[in-house]
């Protein structure tokens, strides 16, 4: 077998490639595979209370202390937490869409909406429902303090009325009883403080009970029924 050498510079190039190849490499005999240690915790040293101590500003972050975490906050300095952040993006996604432009809703400019202007201040609770209010004016129908109720021609009945509104009943007599009509086929009930004026004979009568009485008087003089009712006109 025959031997080569080799040059001074292959030598040193050779020298070269060993050292590379092996320089990521470690002998049995290294102290780090026997040596061992529990690692120091990085966060630890860094936190607040580490030996190292990294403050938010170091890093481009904000304090805590200029963060805010509620959403009724009046500091026009801070900023609002992600978590509130998230609920108020929630509140708003609920709220719905629409117009608040202060032209639109407060055109006198007098800082109030114009429609809560209207209410006088008061909270929509202080207002009835439309079905409540219906229910209330029926239930006022015919009450004292309530409500009138009017008759199938829309009028306020005598029921609901002064006495002396219609204390003067227009009727025939006939056989001691008034009647509505010529033919005697409506009677009327008699009642007490009324007069009842019969327009065949224009003789007035008051009712005691049980019959009618014609009013008599040396001072009375005869009244046509036009008369009278100008009379009555008048007096209302």
């Amino acid at each position: 077998m025959s031997k080569k050498y080799l040059g001074e510079n292959a030598a040193a190039y050779l020298v070269t490639l060993l050292r590379a190849a092996l320089g990521s490499k470690a002998e049995a005999t290294d102290p780090r595979f026997t040596d061992e240690r529990t690692p120091t915790a990085h966060a630890a040293v860094h936190g607040t209370a580490g030996a190292d101590p990294i403050a938010p500003a170091d890093i481009g972050a904000l304090a805590v202390s200029a963060v805010e975490d509620s959403l009724t906050s009046a500091d026009p300095e801070k900023v609002l937490s992600a978590r509130q952040g998230k609920v108020l993006a929630e509140r708003i996604a609920g709220a719905g869409a629409g117009d608040m432009l202060k032209s639109a809703y407060d055109a006198d400019d007098d800082g109030v909406v114009d429609n809560a202007a209207a209410l006088e201040g008061h909270g929509a609770d202080y207002f009835a429902r439309a079905g409540e209010a219906a229910a209330y004016v029926a239930a006022q129908k015919g009450q004292p303090g309530g409500l009138a109720g009017l008759d199938a021609d829309g009028k306020i009945g005598s029921a609901y009325l002064p006495s002396y509104v219609d204390d003067v009943v227009e009727g025939y007599l006939h056989q001691g009883d008034f009647y509505e009509d010529e033919a005697h086929a409506a009677p009327i009930q008699g009642e007490r403080g009324k007069i009842y004026v019969d327009l065949t004979t224009n003789l007035s009568y008051r009712y005691g009970g049980s019959a009618y009485v014609v009013i008599t008087s040396s001072d009375m003089v005869e009244v046509s029924n036009s008369e009278l009712q100008s009379l009555w006109d008048a007096a209302r």
